[in-house]
C-alpha cells in the first residue's frame, strides 16, 4: 500500500440487487433529466422551502462486509441478499437546509 498511494482500503456499503440493476450511469442521467423537467414546469428554480427529499434506509444488523483495496474516489458496494434483519430509517429534509 506505500507504493500505491492513490488506493486505501475500506469497507464497501451494502446494496440490494436490485438498487444495483439501476446504479448504472445511463439511470442516474435519465433521473436528473426528469428532475430538471420538473423544475421547470413547476418553477421551483429558485424555491428552496419547496422542494423535499425523503428517503428510506434499511440498516443490515447482520451482514459485516471485509475491507477491500480501491481509489480515493471510489465508493465501493458489495451487493447483499435482502432477506435478512435489517432496521429501517426514514429521514427527509428540503433543500433549504
Amino acid at each position: 500500500m506505500g507504493r500505491w498511494l492513490e488506493l486505501k482500503v475500506v469497507k464497501p456499503s451494502g446494496l440490494s440487487e436490485q438498487r444495483a440493476r439501476f446504479a448504472s450511469k445511463e439511470v442516474i442521467l435519465n433521473y436528473f433529466e426528469e428532475l430538471k423537467t420538473i423544475f421547470d414546469k413547476y418553477e421551483l428554480h429558485n424555491k428552496p422551502h419547496h422542494v423535499y427529499n425523503i428517503d428510506e434506509n434499511d440498516i443490515n444488523t447482520e451482514y459485516r462486509p471485509l475491507n477491500i483495496v480501491a481509489g480515493f474516489d471510489a465508493r465501493p458496494q458489495v451487493v447483499m441478499a435482502e432477506l435478512s434483519k435489517t432496521v429501517t430509517v426514514i429521514g427527509r429534509g428540503n433543500a433549504l437546509g
